[in-house]
């Protein structure tokens, strides 16, 4: 099942963390509670997560391009990847919620990678959650076997999506609004970095995106339709 899919990574260099970007126009208070990762792409820094955690790239990085959130976005062209390093806080959530804005191309491999958090990359084809366009542009997201994917929608046009998981249920939101829920299991994790524009398959860079990323976003907690929304509308 696509589910199980996964991305290899290594390293270009860290990006130091400067904390007063948190009060810039790309960030809200509202949704600010429970924010693992932020990556927002801007002009203050590509590979900068404004929440600290290490960034860096794999293979060649990503470059910048206008974004639809704020001064900027991080274009792929079907090579680049990005990965941002485990830490113990990425193993504690029981609820959560994964978000991002995807500008893709037309797939022309079998899906396009937004946001993915492998689950035993280097020996395993599985993952904890992710985010990713499928053929036809379907837009899906994944938690630990649990598939919803949203009506297809036209290429090269920015939307946004939401993975939230409050504990028992997984809701996929597609620009804000509903598109599906189901039951699915409880998170687990592994000791893998999360990818942003691929993701790992037994080790190796897979299902790499071209088009564009921006304003990531990881929470340890349950967003509600109205945060989502919030997010949807900066």
């Amino acid at each position: 099942m696509r589910w199980l899919l996964l991305a290899a990574l290594c390293g270009c260099g860290r990006i130091d963390f400067d904390v007063s970007v948190d009060g810039d126009s790309t960030s809200d208070s509202s949704t600010d509670v429970g924010l693992l990762v932020h990556l927002a792409f801007d002009s203050d820094g590509l590979l900068l997560d404004r929440v600290g955690n290490n960034v860096t790239c794999f293979g060649p990085c990503p470059t910048s391009a206008p974004g639809r959130v704020g001064d900027g976005a991080a274009a792929f062209d079907g090579t680049q990847c990005l990965s941002i390093a485990d830490s113990p806080a990425f193993h504690t959530p029981t609820t959560l919620t994964v978000t991002a804005w995807g500008n893709a191309v037309t797939p022309t491999q079998q899906y396009a990678q937004l946001v993915s958090r492998p689950f035993g990359g280097p020996t395993q084809n599985t993952n904890s959650y992710e985010l990713w366009v499928g053929p036809t542009n379907l837009w899906v997201s994944v938690l630990m076997n649990t598939v919803l994917v949203s009506n297809p929608v036209p290429p090269q046009t920015w939307h946004h999506t939401a993975l939230v998981f409050d504990g028992v249920t997984e809701t996929l939101y597609l620009d804000g609004q509903f598109v599906d829920s189901s039951a699915a299991m409880p998170l687990q994790f592994t000791a893998d970095p999360t990818t942003v524009g691929c993701d790992i398959d037994f080790g190796s860079a897979v299902f790499h995106i071209t088009g564009m990323i921006d304003d990531v976003r990881i929470y340890a907690r349950a967003l509600s339709v109205n945060e989502v929304q919030t997010i949807v509308a900066l």
